[in-house]
């Protein structure tokens, strides 16, 4: 294969973009930017309880928005500089947030807490906020799009920004190759085994993609994990998932395709041919 190889040794990397380390603040905890997390009302809250969805005996407790384990308040960290962010937020132990399973995420939509086209993703049992795309965003997916669909045939479509269905986590990728007739998931969602391909389209959210969505793809067993990674010019493509828990999850192969190559990608029995270019990845 023309493009640089290595072997991804078995880390423990940051959850979220902008997560900091965990001495930084002397916590073995994984901090997460309060201004990444989705918010829930009061009344939103109440309606959790009402519709069922966390029992009343469930140690969790609403405080400035969001669900904490009951008794895991963050205030103490209020004191330590390290952890406010430039924009006033603050970073919050991950395991003091309350994790909610994919079946709760999905009683929130189906009773309207969660609403059609609300910018926020299941990560690892957190509601975490879709990060905005930019035009260059857009144009690299829009442009990898019209590579990918032409060459798929037979038993295998193309989506975009639709969700899939892991173990702890529903995210929602820029662009999946599903196996299967479309019309099969009319009232259902692809799983990691019904995806050949998943690709996200990174510039603002690299680290988190090259971390966190990482460790949950890998732990989810998504056989092959494309990064169009703006900041470097280059396409990296992870393969080989340890599977496990979204701690210790990683891809043990990784090859890199900077611009100017071709990326060859076997998909059930053809090709499927990206030429890694400026229509491509434009340069600033």
């Amino acid at each position: 294969m023309s493009s640089s190889s290595l072997n991804l040794p078995q880390t423990t990397p940051p959850a979220l973009a902008g997560v900091a380390p965990a001495n930084a603040v002397g916590h073995s905890a994984q901090l997460i930017p309060q201004s990444r997390l989705w918010p829930i009302t009061v009344e939103q809250y109440h309606q959790i309880a009402e519709h069922g969805i966390i029992h009343e005996d469930e140690p969790v407790e609403l405080l400035e928005g969001l669900l904490f384990r009951k008794g895991e308040y963050f205030p103490e960290y209020r004191n330590i500089h390290d952890v406010q962010q430039s924009d006033g937020s603050w970073l919050i132990p991950i395991e003091r947030l309350y994790p909610l399973s994919v079946e709760q995420y999905h009683q929130m939509a189906e009773v309207g807490i969660l609403k059609d086209g609300d910018p926020v993703e299941l990560l690892e049992g957190r509601l975490i906020k879709k990060m905005t795309k930019n035009r260059r965003h857009s144009h690299a997916t829009s442009q990898l799009r019209r590579q990918i669909e032409k060459q798929l045939s037979g038993n295998l479509f193309l989506d975009s920004q639709e969700p899939i269905v892991l173990p702890d986590s529903e995210p929602e990728p820029d662009l999946i190759v599903v196996r299967g007739d479309i019309q099969q998931f009319k009232h259902s969602k692809p799983t990691a085994l019904d995806v050949a391909l998943l690709i996200e389209v990174s510039d603002s959210t690299l680290v988190y993609d090259q971390n966190g969505k990482l460790r949950i793809y890998a732990a989810g067993l998504v056989a092959h994990y494309w990064i169009v990674n703006l900041v470097d010019d280059r396409v990296e493509w992870y393969s080989d998932p340890s599977g496990g828990t979204p701690e210790t999850a990683t891809y043990r192969k990784c090859d890199y395709f900077p611009l100017g190559r071709i990326l060859v990608f076997p998909l059930d029995g053809n090709e499927l041919r990206v030429v890694v270019d400026e229509k491509l990845i434009p340069i600033e």
